[in-house]
């Protein structure tokens, strides 16, 4: 039974002197200013700070050590040994005085001077090592290496007590008989010690990670936001409604699914008064379908001249994507040229959908596309025009495939019958009437569901009448007059 005794007694003082443990290391690593000491920049202030919080954490591991046959085995050197880590070797020193004085006061008196020794001795130990070893490699020791210095300090302890003692063979007796909870009890305090440690170091990296992140995060925000507005500056700003000339009258909008997308919409007015006008949609999304976007665009306005067919404009801008084309992206586009005298339109197509013909008696059918591939992919493509005549009060509606392919909750698709049946229900209107009328339509399908593509829509109506001049402002002077960058 008295074995059981000692058992039980033994386990009781352990848990003493781990709550003690466990209660200092979680304030000591949670007050305010040990970030400083994990960061190297603690001042005389805080060292000393260091130096008195664990001088009393050794004298707290002497009064919950665990007492067996008139020795204690305890924590007392966790106290010294974690001020010289922490804060140098005068803190260590400072600390193994504190906690050995305070040794002077418990006994036994055969303990006390190898007990202050090896206290200054860990501590002084320790602050080299911080000195040494920590600030010239940033790295605090590990749970590990504390370990071994605690077993270290109690082995240099042991063997102070024997050399000090005035009876080798009665000392060793009793130093045997306390050696192993010594040993369980300081392994047990520097873990746990040094647990609390890591785990606030590794609370500062995932948050200096996280605000790193952050910050990045928000500095690509902040950049896709300009690079959206860039874009959006590319295309014709249409908020202040549908554009009138003399003859004809345009509106068209553009939602990204990202930040900035591959859609595109463009027209303007040719130095023979003909409205050329295009929807595009690039193969890819993000940043580099909208550069490869604005490229696109740059190329339909800049290479367009006088006389030229659409179909002739889609060859030369085929021809310069692809020779430059190092991304193996490709873009589909409807271009049309429709002459606002005479209703004659002249349009080509490359790999797009097909737009729809709205008659102004309520008649929508699919425009037949002359075949063409898209456009990016090779440079020796050829592509077809052909031509129609819209009567006054007719209609074109291009769109992207980000109309047709937008999704439901459900993964079903919007689907070009259902495109149709909504033009079909709203004869006679006017092309900013279709567009909104289409894109309510879609967004009401989509029922909040994530949009996945970007989504365009534009439609022209030729109203039939004089022709405007090259160059000429819409003709409700909103915005700016639309030529060619290169005319």
């Amino acid at each position: 039974m008295a074995g059981v005794d000692i058992f039980v007694s033994f386990l009781h003082s352990m848990a003493h002197s781990m709550a003690v443990v466990i209660m200092a290391a979680y304030f000591v690593t949670r007050a305010a200013w040990f970030g400083d000491v994990l960061d190297g920049r603690a001042s005389g202030k805080t060292r000393a700070k260091i130096m008195v919080i664990c001088g009393l954490l050794g004298m707290l591991g002497s009064m919950a050590g665990i007492h067996l046959h008139g020795a204690t085995a305890s924590t007392q050197f966790l106290g010294p040994m974690l001020a010289g880590l922490l804060a140098g070797p005068l803190a260590g020193l400072g600390a193994g005085l504190i906690s050995g004085c305070h040794r002077l006061l418990i006994g036994p008196a055969f303990t006390i001077v190898p007990t202050l020794a090896a206290g200054v001795l860990v501590g002084v130990v320790g602050g080299t090592y911080q000195q040494v070893v920590t600030r010239r490699t940033g790295q605090m020791i590990g749970a590990t290496g504390a370990t071994l210095l605690a077993i270290l300090a109690e082995i240099c302890n042991t063997t102070l007590v024997l050399v000090f003692s005035h009876s080798l063979a009665k000392t060793w007796a009793l130093q045997k008989s306390i050696i192993m909870p010594v040993f369980v009890a300081n392994v047990a305090g520097t873990v746990i010690f040094f647990h609390f440690i890591q785990s606030l170091v590794n609370e500062r990296r995932i948050r200096q990670q996280r605000d790193q992140f952050l910050a990045q995060n928000h500095k690509i925000e902040g950049e896709l936001s300009a690079a959206r507005d860039i874009q959006m500056g590319m295309v014709p700003d249409m908020a202040g409604g549908a554009i009138d000339w003399p003859g004809g009258r345009l509106f068209a909008i553009l939602h990204t699914a990202r930040e900035v997308g591959g859609d595109f919409y463009d027209f303007f007015l040719d130095r023979e008064g003909k409205l050329v006008f295009t929807v595009g949609d690039v193969s890819d999304k993000g940043v580099p379908a909208a550069l490869f976007m604005a490229m696109t665009r740059t190329l339909m306005r800049g290479l367009s001249e006088p006389g030229q067919l659409p179909h002739e404009l889609l060859a030369r801008v085929n021809q310069e994507l692809a020779e430059s084309n190092r991304t193996s992206m490709f873009v589909t586009l409807f271009c049309g040229k429709l002459d606002l005298a005479t209703g004659e339109l002249g349009f080509s197509n490359a790999g797009h959908n097909p737009p729809l013909l709205v008659r102004r008696n309520g008649t929508v059918d699919w425009l037949r596309l002359p075949p063409g591939l898209v456009l990016g992919a090779f440079a020796s493509s050829t592509f077809l025009m052909d031509k129609i005549i819209l009567g006054p009060g007719d209609s074109i509606v291009a769109y992207t495939d980000g109309v047709t392919e937008a999704m439901d909750p459900e993964g079903g698709m919007y689907s070009p019958e259902r495109l149709l049946d909504t033009i079909r229900a709203r004869p006679g209107a006017s092309p900013r009437e279709l567009v909104e009328r289409l894109d309510a339509s879609v967004n009401a399908f989509a029922a909040g569901a994530a949009q996945s593509d970007d989504i365009t829509l534009l439609a022209v109506q030729y109203l039939g009448g004089r022709a405007p001049a090259w160059g000429a402002v819409p003709a409700d002077g909103a915005g700016e007059a639309f030529v060619p960058s290169g005319a």
